[in-house]
């Protein structure tokens, strides 16, 4: 599994959302937003994070293995409405 690690600097909180800049060049930076809650609660303005993401192989399976189960029973219920 790979895993992409991000840096990333919080310029200021807005209420209960958290202004965050992405990247290291300060002109190609990337403004993200979260809501307070997802930060660990000892944060503060001018605070550098590391956001970690990776690609959780067991959730996309289950949604896609569902996502197929609804798809079938839909796909059997029209059938049945035929008859």
């Amino acid at each position: 599994m790979m895993e992409i690690v991000n840096q990333v600097f919080l310029d200021r909180f807005e209420e209960d959302q958290a202004v965050l800049y992405l990247g290291d060049d300060t002109s190609s930076m990337k403004k993200i937003i979260l809501p307070r809650e997802m930060l660990p609660e000892n944060v503060s303005d001018g605070d550098h994070l590391t956001i970690k993401i990776d690609v959780d192989q067991e959730a996309t399976t289950d949604a896609e293995d569902e996502a197929i189960s609804i798809l079938q029973r839909l796909k059997n219920r029209k059938r049945d409405d035929k008859s």
